[in-house]
């Protein structure tokens, strides 16, 4: 099943299926900076697979090609919505089932279980205020570590930055269209990441977006 967008809040889910058809993504959607996925891949013996990633179809065609290589039947898929807390959530989820470990990220507990409880864990689907903060000054350090190794790095400029600015904008509103957000707050994440990496001020466009229902 390929969920469309109409999502309500507690819709975690953006696909529920095979390993195929959660591969076939790749040509709906591509990479958004700062968002990623919790995914679970349920196998014929009743194991369950827990991991995240920035790009899921991507990762799930290694998988694939591990799976075939290896002679394991995978009969389910399930991805999340994007989310800026994914990899907190992937941690929060193996915490949980950590008495269940096999190896690795594969765990002895069926993957409707694990899904269950990753259905009421938060997922921050729009950005808050709380991770630009936190993002912004990891950032900022990075920036000051990199000039010191490399004269002439910094901060995008011109031409370069116009084009950045854009990207960041086009991937996460392409993204919210085809994962269910509304404009709205497809844009504000993308202002929220924008911010985090070029260290403009775009507090006068959230007030607006704020504004809009």
């Amino acid at each position: 099943m390929i969920f469309e967008p109409g999502f309500t809040i507690r819709n975690v889910w953006l696909h529920d299926g095979t390993l195929e058809d959660a591969i076939a993504w790749r040509e709906r959607i591509d990479e958004a900076p700062d968002v990623g996925y919790v995914y679970l891949l349920g196998y014929a013996n009743g194991h369950t697979k827990i991991g995240a990633t920035a790009y899921f179809p991507e990762r799930l065609s290694t998988h694939q090609r591990d799976a075939r290589r290896w002679g394991a039947n995978l009969t389910r898929c399930m991805v999340t919505r994007p989310a800026f807390n994914y990899l907190q959530v992937e941690r929060e989820v193996k915490r949980q089932f950590d008495h269940t470990q096999y190896f690795g990220e594969v765990f002895i507990a069926p993957i409707n279980d694990i899904a269950n409880f990753v259905q009421f864990l938060p997922l921050s689907l729009v950005a808050t205020e709380e991770w630009g903060r936190s993002r912004s000054g990891a950032h900022q350090f990075l920036m000051r570590l990199m000039a010191e190794l490399s004269e002439g790095l910094g901060p995008r400029t011109g031409d370069g930055m116009q084009r950045y600015v854009q990207t960041i904008l086009d991937r996460h509103a392409a993204l919210g269209r085809a994962t269910g957000l509304s404009e709205r707050d497809a844009t504000i994440n993308a202002l929220a990441v924008i911010e985090v990496h070029t260290g403009l001020d775009l507090s006068a466009f959230h007030a607006v977006l704020q504004e809009v229902e």
